[in-house]
C-alpha cells in the first residue's frame, strides 16, 4: 500500500450506476420498464466484451446498465444472498410494496420473500429478475431517514457529556485529569534537617 495520504472520492453524483449482464436484453427491459415502470433512456453498443448492447435504464438518480453480449457468458453462482462473493442483490426503496409484489406475482415473476416486517417501520420483499438476480424492495414509514445524516453534537453537548455519567469523548478524560490535579493539594516536602526522625 502507498503511504500517500488518501483524499477520498469526490463524488459528482449522489447515486451510483450499476451494470448487470443479462442473457436477453428485451426480456430484461420488459422486467425493468414494462413491469417495474423504470425509464428506458438509451441504448449504446458495448465497446468491450466482443460486441453487444447496453440498455440504459434510469432508476431514480441511479442508472442501471443492462448489458446483453453477442455471446452470452456463463450464469453466475446461485444459492441466494449467501451463495457467493460479490454483488448479490439490488435494493429499491419504494412506497407501494404490496402493489409491486402483486404485479410481480401477476407476471409470473418468482417472489423469493413475500412482504415481511423486517423491523418497526420497515417492510421488505424480494423477487428475481429474468436471470435469477435478486431484487429487493424496501418500504419505510419514514424513508427520509435514510437520506439524512445525523449532525455532530454541539460543543456544549460534548461538555455536558463530559460532566455526566455517559460516554465521553477522548479529550474529556484529559480535561478532568487536569482539573483533579489542580484541585489536589500539593505534596509536602519534608526536609531531614527540619524534621529529624525520632528514635
Amino acid at each position: 500500500m502507498s503511504s500517500v495520504p488518501a483524499i477520498g472520492v469526490q463524488l459528482a453524483k449522489s447515486a451510483i450506476d450499476l451494470e448487470i449482464v443479462v442473457s436477453d436484453g428485451p426480456r430484461a427491459l420488459a422486467f425493468c420498464c414494462d413491469l417495474l415502470g423504470l425509464e428506458h433512456v438509451a441504448d449504446m453498443p458495448m465497446p468491450i466484451g466482443g460486441g453487444g448492447t447496453m440498455h440504459r435504464v434510469q432508476c431514480g438518480d441511479s442508472l442501471l446498465k443492462l448489458v446483453a453480449f453477442d455471446e452470452t457468458p456463463p450464469a453466475a453462482s446461485g444459492g441466494g444472498i449467501p451463495g457467493a462473493l460479490g454483488l448479490r442483490y439490488l435494493t429499491l426503496i419504494v412506497s407501494n410494496l404490496d402493489e409491486v409484489l402483486a404485479l410481480c406475482v401477476g407476471a409470473d415473476v418468482t417472489v423469493v420473500a413475500p412482504a415481511t416486517d423486517l423491523r418497526p417501520g420497515i417492510r421488505i420483499g424480494i423477487t428475481e429478475d429474468p436471470d435469477g438476480n435478486l431484487v429487493e424492495f424496501v418500504e419505510m414509514s419514514r424513508p427520509g431517514r435514510l437520506l439524512r445524516r445525523r449532525p455532530p453534537p454541539p460543543r456544549r453537548a460534548l461538555r455536558r457529556r463530559c460532566r455526566g455519567s455517559g460516554a465521553a469523548p477522548a479529550h474529556c478524560g484529559r480535561r478532568e485529569s487536569h482539573r483533579a490535579h489542580r484541585r489536589s493539594p500539593r505534596s509536602a516536602v519534608i526536609h531531614p534537617s527540619r524534621n529529624p526522625r525520632r528514635e
